[in-house]
């Protein structure tokens, strides 16, 4: 019998399940009230239904660029709100209640005891829909060559059509922080344009904006360490950086909705933390806290881009973890002196990856009396607006870039250019890596103000960076080089009555290092006392850096050669007085007999040690530049050229270059042009 037009309209008011569509496994029921497993009645009576769980259903399989495949969960939580969980196909392999917890965690009711029969239930789909998965956030890797970046709970493309998934292989803590809340104007307007004014908070915000430009620059990872004496603001350092992408509230107030983690992990929890917060910053508050008594691993651990391998359960390996990402990192103490706290210096490649900062006052630059109003704003509107400025940025490369060769070029071109501006003539390779990483957050951060994200002038982002970059410059020990020579150097000074004369009336001396000839002004060590003197070193880098910077004397093409002692004829590594001349070249200080009566008070270095490292400053500025009208510090962004304004501007080149022609002229042309 036909339907009445009053009928049909019935029915049409009926809504439509959120599960419309969906093939439910057999023996199995879901209904507004949930998952019910079916048990067949007897004959004659009706099947029964035990429940197991509130509503919950699979959408579709996953699958990963490594073939890797898993499953779309779409469920109701207490609320009726609808949410979605990735997993992957192993999931459905383990303990059930692995699963459960983590389900019941965001919302599903499920049933005590049931929860094997919801993995089997879970199991038992076989949904034709493929979604696509990613199994970290940050950019997607295509055989295409175009541009998507992976959020937790959207993905940006050029196409705006992707269907992409993120599929973590465990808890993500990004998926409860990495979100927006305001509008880019209100954080424009209570936390960009009120940073302006200091060099270190608006260098803290271009270094949140870097991370997605690792990948275009072919730059691993790194540290940026914000140290000074407590209540300097370094707190607020980190939530300025993270307010670009995520919830930026004090971990103080909030740990488990802020985006700010603190130190103390393990060196798992820390790989876990760097693959959720891949390609966005990963901010580390309080590097006190650290519950290990090695941060030497850890931090190379961390700007290395990838965890350790692994066995699972059934002694197969596991893929390692992989990010990139620009750690911002808080804490009372240098990174230099925490890694030396358990004696050994730490490497120069360390301090070149970690870079320290010190911070005095973030508000400095104010009158006193408004100093601490100011940070209170800048807190405040780090927890109420953010998430949005990164997002923008994004969407902007999406639209200037047609792929990823086309954005490598302009961001290469770009930073490369800008490490011409800030080297100097002495610096050594490892500290060009590390301007190379100051480069790379003023390309982020005056792409993001030419694009309108930033409401500040582009050369007024160069100048803060370059300002940071040379006060590093001026704090920085130098390379390994530099710190063996200091740290022998000081071992002779501290330990001079260690080792015997050669020059009359020599007597034996305990814990014996070696033996001083004042008349050759030669001190010989023992290999064990030149180990001792620079710990963390082989002896034969620390021979080869006394002898490049011409403080070894050698003989017979040895480092170490035969000289006669009281002991007999044995080899001694033989360092010059010149060790303690302020430079190599100059004339050696000259040192005498130690211990003997009646002689002079010989130079042995009781007089202040030569500051060695001043050498090493002055970074970023150049003399031809004319001078920002204000601040009244010299811009070295100034008077630039075609590859300078590419900086300024964040524009690509017109056509990506051909590898063989146009890349050489390219480096030539920015070459010429920072001069």
């Amino acid at each position: 019998m036909a339907l009445s037009d009053k009928g049909r309209d019935r029915i049409m008011e009926i809504p439509r399940l959120p599960w419309h569509g969906v093939d439910i496994p057999a023996g199995f029921e879901l209904s507004l009230s949930g998952v019910a497993d079916v048990r067949p009645g007897k004959e004659g009576e009706p099947d029964k239904l035990e429940p197991i769980a509130g509503c919950v259903w699979l959408v579709g399989m996953t699958t990963g660029t490594a073939g890797d495949w898993g499953r779309l969960l779409r469920f109701q939580d207490h609320d009726d709100r609808v949410k979605e969980l990735a997993i992957p196909a192993a999931r459905l392999h383990e303990d059930p209640a692995i699963l459960a917890r983590e389900l019941a965690t965001l919302g599903l009711r499920i049933i005590p005891g049931k929860e094997r029969r919801l993995v089997a239930y879970l199991a038992s789909f076989d949904p034709k829909e493929r979604i696509q998965s990613a199994p970290r956030l940050g950019w997607m890797d295509r055989t295409d060559g175009g541009l998507a970046f992976v959020f937790p709970d959207r993905v940006l493309s050029a196409a705006g059509n992707e269907q992409v998934v993120y599929q973590p292989e465990r808890y993500s803590p990004t998926v409860h922080t990495v979100h927006m809340a305001g509008s880019l104007s209100d954080w424009q307007a209570n936390i960009a344009a009120k940073v302006a004014g200091s060099d270190v908070l608006l260098f803290a915000l271009c270094a949140g904006f870097a991370p997605p430009w690792l990948k275009l620059a072919d730059s691993d990872s790194f540290i940026l360490h914000f140290w000074g004496t407590t209540s300097r603001g370094k707190t607020t350092i980190a939530q300025i950086a993270a307010s670009a992408w995520g919830c930026a509230v004090d971990p103080a107030e909030s740990a488990s909705l802020s985006l700010i983690k603190r130190w103390n992990a393990t060196a798992n929890g820390l790989e876990g933390l760097a693959e959720a917060h891949s390609d966005l910053v990963l901010c580390l508050d309080e590097l006190g806290a650290g519950n290990t008594k090695d941060h030497a691993p850890l931090i190379y651990q961390l700007a290395g881009g990838q965890g350790k391998t692994a066995m699972s359960s059934d002694r197969s390996l596991k893929a390692p973890r992989a990010w990139r990402t620009v750690a911002i990192s808080t804490g009372e103490l240098s990174l230099e002196a925490k890694l030396s706290e358990g004696g050994k210096p730490p490497k120069g490649g360390l301090l070149h990856r970690a870079l320290d900062i010190e911070v005095s006052d973030i508000a400095g630059h104010l009158p006193e009396a408004g100093r601490r109003a100011f940070v209170e704003g800048l807190k405040r509107a780090c927890a109420t607006f953010y998430g949005v400025a990164g997002v923008v940025m994004l969407q902007a490369m999406m639209q200037e870039f047609a792929d990823l060769q086309s954005a490598k070029a302009a961001a290469v071109s770009s930073i490369n250019a800008a490490v011409e501006k800030l080297r100097k003539p002495h610096h050594a390779p490892e500290q060009v890596r590390a301007l190379r990483r100051f480069a790379l957050i003023a390309w982020a951060g005056i792409y993001a103000a030419r694009h309108g994200v930033l409401p500040i002038d582009p050369k007024r982002v160069w100048q803060a960076v370059a300002n940071i970059a040379e006060a590093w410059g001026s704090h920085t020990t130098g390379t390994d080089g530099d710190r063996i020579l200091e740290a022998v150097r000081a071992f002779i000074l501290k330990h001079g009555g260690r080792f015997q004369s050669l020059n009359g009336g020599g007597y034996d001396v305990p814990n014996r290092a070696g033996f001083h000839d004042a008349h050759a002004g030669r001190w010989m060590f023992t290999k064990d006392a030149l180990l001792e003197a620079a710990p963390g070193s082989d002896a034969v880098t620390i021979a080869r850096a006394l002898r490049q910077a011409g403080h070894l004397f050698t003989n017979e093409d040895r480092n170490d050669p035969k000289v006669s002692t009281p002991a007999g004829r044995v080899r001694m590594y033989c360092v010059k007085d010149s060790v303690f001349d302020d430079a190599p070249g100059q004339a050696s200080k000259t040192v005498g007999h130690m211990g003997q009566p009646g002689q002079t008070a010989p130079q042995c270095g009781l007089e202040p040690a030569p500051d060695v490292r001043g050498s090493v400053g002055h970074m970023g500025q150049n003399t031809q530049a004319a001078p920002m009208p204000a601040p009244p510090a010299p811009s070295p962004i100034t008077d630039m050229g075609q590859a300078e304004t590419r900086i300024l501007t964040g524009r690509a080149p017109p056509a990506p270059p051909a590898p063989q022609e146009n890349e050489a002229s390219q480096d030539e042309s920015n070459r010429e042009t920072f001069q």
